[in-house]
Protein backbone atom coordinates (compact mmCIF):
# COMPACT_ATOMS: atom_id res chain seq x y z
CA UNK A 1 0.00 0.00 0.00
CA UNK A 2 1.28 3.65 -0.68
CA UNK A 3 1.87 6.26 1.15
CA UNK A 4 1.13 9.71 1.54
CA UNK A 5 4.64 10.33 0.91
CA UNK A 6 5.48 8.02 -2.02
CA UNK A 7 1.81 9.72 -3.76
CA UNK A 8 3.18 13.15 -3.05
CA UNK A 9 6.51 12.58 -4.46
CA UNK A 10 5.20 10.63 -7.18
CA UNK A 11 2.96 13.51 -8.42
CA UNK A 12 6.01 16.44 -7.33
CA UNK A 13 8.15 14.05 -10.41
CA UNK A 14 5.03 14.16 -12.47
CA UNK A 15 4.86 18.00 -12.21
CA UNK A 16 8.96 18.56 -12.58
CA UNK A 17 9.07 16.27 -15.48
CA UNK A 18 6.10 18.04 -16.99
CA UNK A 19 7.84 21.66 -16.69
CA UNK A 20 11.11 21.36 -17.33
CA UNK A 21 11.44 22.00 -21.06
CA UNK A 22 13.38 19.32 -23.29
CA UNK A 23 17.16 20.25 -23.59
CA UNK A 24 17.72 21.93 -27.30
CA UNK A 25 20.49 22.10 -29.48
CA UNK A 26 23.43 24.63 -28.02
CA UNK A 27 26.24 26.49 -29.84
CA UNK A 28 29.14 24.15 -31.25
CA UNK A 29 31.97 26.71 -31.16
CA UNK A 30 35.22 26.77 -32.66
CA UNK A 31 38.07 28.80 -32.08
CA UNK A 32 40.12 28.20 -35.81
CA UNK A 33 44.07 29.20 -36.49
CA UNK A 34 44.90 26.93 -39.27
CA UNK A 35 43.32 26.10 -42.99
CA UNK A 36 42.47 22.60 -41.51
CA UNK A 37 40.50 23.94 -38.72
CA UNK A 38 38.79 26.29 -40.45
CA UNK A 39 37.69 23.15 -42.95
CA UNK A 40 37.03 20.87 -40.17
CA UNK A 41 34.49 23.67 -37.99
CA UNK A 42 32.66 24.25 -41.46
CA UNK A 43 32.19 20.13 -42.51
CA UNK A 44 30.92 20.24 -38.93
CA UNK A 45 28.42 22.23 -40.52
CA UNK A 46 27.04 18.77 -42.00
CA UNK A 47 26.42 16.51 -39.13
CA UNK A 48 25.18 19.34 -36.69
CA UNK A 49 22.20 18.31 -34.82
CA UNK A 50 18.89 20.27 -35.78
CA UNK A 51 18.42 23.48 -33.55
CA UNK A 52 21.85 23.94 -33.10
CA UNK A 53 24.17 26.79 -34.46
CA UNK A 54 27.87 26.26 -35.79
CA UNK A 55 29.95 29.38 -34.39
CA UNK A 56 33.32 29.51 -35.93
CA UNK A 57 36.00 32.32 -34.90
CA UNK A 58 38.53 32.91 -36.79
CA UNK A 59 41.91 33.99 -35.31
CA UNK A 60 43.26 36.51 -37.43
CA UNK A 61 46.10 35.83 -40.15
CA UNK A 62 45.74 34.90 -43.89
CA UNK A 63 44.38 31.25 -44.39
CA UNK A 64 45.45 29.52 -47.42
CA UNK A 65 42.75 27.71 -48.42
CA UNK A 66 42.93 26.69 -52.24
CA UNK A 67 39.72 25.21 -53.10
CA UNK A 68 39.13 23.27 -49.78
CA UNK A 69 36.11 24.95 -49.29
CA UNK A 70 34.49 24.57 -53.00
CA UNK A 71 34.78 21.40 -53.98
CA UNK A 72 31.69 20.27 -51.58
CA UNK A 73 28.21 22.19 -51.20
CA UNK A 74 28.32 22.14 -47.26
CA UNK A 75 23.97 20.91 -46.38
CA UNK A 76 22.24 20.07 -43.35
CA UNK A 77 19.96 18.46 -45.35
CA UNK A 78 16.57 18.73 -43.67
CA UNK A 79 17.85 19.98 -40.24
CA UNK A 80 17.51 23.81 -39.27
CA UNK A 81 21.63 24.38 -38.57
CA UNK A 82 22.62 27.84 -38.57
CA UNK A 83 26.19 28.65 -38.85
CA UNK A 84 28.44 31.75 -38.00
CA UNK A 85 31.94 32.59 -39.59
CA UNK A 86 33.48 35.45 -37.65
CA UNK A 87 36.72 37.06 -38.58
CA UNK A 88 39.54 38.78 -36.65
CA UNK A 89 39.91 37.45 -33.27
CA UNK A 90 43.24 36.53 -31.31
CA UNK A 91 45.06 34.07 -30.02
CA UNK A 92 42.45 32.02 -28.18
CA UNK A 93 39.76 33.96 -29.96
CA UNK A 94 39.55 35.95 -26.75
CA UNK A 95 39.58 39.59 -28.02
CA UNK A 96 38.30 39.98 -31.22
CA UNK A 97 39.44 43.38 -33.52
CA UNK A 98 36.67 44.10 -36.50
CA UNK A 99 38.50 44.72 -39.58
CA UNK A 100 38.19 42.23 -42.48
CA UNK A 101 41.99 43.17 -43.55
CA UNK A 102 43.01 41.19 -40.56
CA UNK A 103 41.26 37.60 -41.32
CA UNK A 104 41.92 36.77 -44.92
CA UNK A 105 40.36 33.57 -46.74
CA UNK A 106 42.73 33.23 -49.66
CA UNK A 107 42.01 30.62 -52.62
CA UNK A 108 45.43 30.75 -54.79
CA UNK A 109 43.25 31.35 -57.73
CA UNK A 110 42.85 26.95 -57.57
CA UNK A 111 39.55 26.02 -59.43
CA UNK A 112 36.74 25.02 -57.34
CA UNK A 113 37.61 28.03 -54.95
CA UNK A 114 33.89 29.59 -52.65
CA UNK A 115 31.88 28.03 -50.52
CA UNK A 116 28.54 26.91 -51.04
CA UNK A 117 26.52 26.67 -48.00
CA UNK A 118 22.06 25.26 -48.32
CA UNK A 119 20.33 26.26 -45.41
CA UNK A 120 16.90 24.42 -44.43
CA UNK A 121 14.16 25.76 -42.19
CA UNK A 122 14.71 29.04 -40.23
CA UNK A 123 18.41 28.97 -39.97
CA UNK A 124 20.44 31.78 -39.98
CA UNK A 125 23.85 32.32 -41.40
CA UNK A 126 26.10 35.60 -40.39
CA UNK A 127 29.86 36.16 -42.52
CA UNK A 128 31.87 39.06 -40.69
CA UNK A 129 34.90 40.40 -40.60
CA UNK A 130 36.23 38.25 -43.12
CA UNK A 131 38.31 38.82 -46.46
CA UNK A 132 37.83 36.86 -49.25
CA UNK A 133 40.63 36.60 -52.38
CA UNK A 134 41.49 34.75 -54.83
CA UNK A 135 38.72 32.24 -55.05
CA UNK A 136 38.37 31.03 -58.45
CA UNK A 137 34.63 29.97 -58.02
CA UNK A 138 32.85 27.41 -60.70
CA UNK A 139 33.49 24.15 -61.42
CA UNK A 140 32.78 22.22 -64.48
CA UNK A 141 29.40 21.17 -63.42
CA UNK A 142 28.78 24.80 -62.19
CA UNK A 143 30.67 27.06 -63.91
CA UNK A 144 28.45 30.25 -63.03
CA UNK A 145 29.46 29.36 -59.38
CA UNK A 146 29.94 31.85 -56.75
CA UNK A 147 32.92 33.04 -54.60
CA UNK A 148 30.08 32.50 -51.14
CA UNK A 149 26.84 30.83 -52.18
CA UNK A 150 23.94 30.92 -49.61
CA UNK A 151 20.64 28.95 -50.73
CA UNK A 152 17.73 27.38 -48.74
CA UNK A 153 16.59 24.46 -49.52
CA UNK A 154 12.37 23.80 -50.68
CA UNK A 155 10.27 24.43 -47.68
CA UNK A 156 12.71 26.88 -45.65
CA UNK A 157 11.27 29.51 -43.96
CA UNK A 158 10.90 32.82 -44.78
CA UNK A 159 12.02 34.35 -41.25
CA UNK A 160 15.95 33.01 -41.91
CA UNK A 161 18.52 35.65 -42.06
CA UNK A 162 21.45 35.57 -44.21
CA UNK A 163 24.14 38.34 -43.39
CA UNK A 164 27.26 39.39 -44.75
CA UNK A 165 28.66 42.30 -43.06
CA UNK A 166 31.98 43.89 -42.47
CA UNK A 167 33.48 41.61 -45.25
CA UNK A 168 35.18 42.21 -48.44
CA UNK A 169 35.82 40.59 -51.76
CA UNK A 170 39.12 41.24 -53.53
CA UNK A 171 41.09 39.68 -56.58
CA UNK A 172 38.20 36.97 -57.07
CA UNK A 173 38.10 35.71 -60.79
CA UNK A 174 34.27 34.59 -61.84
CA UNK A 175 30.94 35.34 -62.59
CA UNK A 176 29.43 35.90 -59.21
CA UNK A 177 30.82 37.17 -55.83
CA UNK A 178 27.71 36.54 -53.47
CA UNK A 179 24.71 34.29 -54.29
Amino acid sequence: MRTLFSVIASIAIAYISATVPAATAANVEFCVSTPSELVQAIDSFDSAASGSDIVVRVQQGTYAIGNLLGQVEHTSGARAVGIQILGGYGAGCSTRQLDPANTVLDGNLLADGGLHLRMQGNANALFEGLSFTRLAAGTQSDPEGAVLELSMSPGSSETARYEVRHCRFVGNPGHRIIE
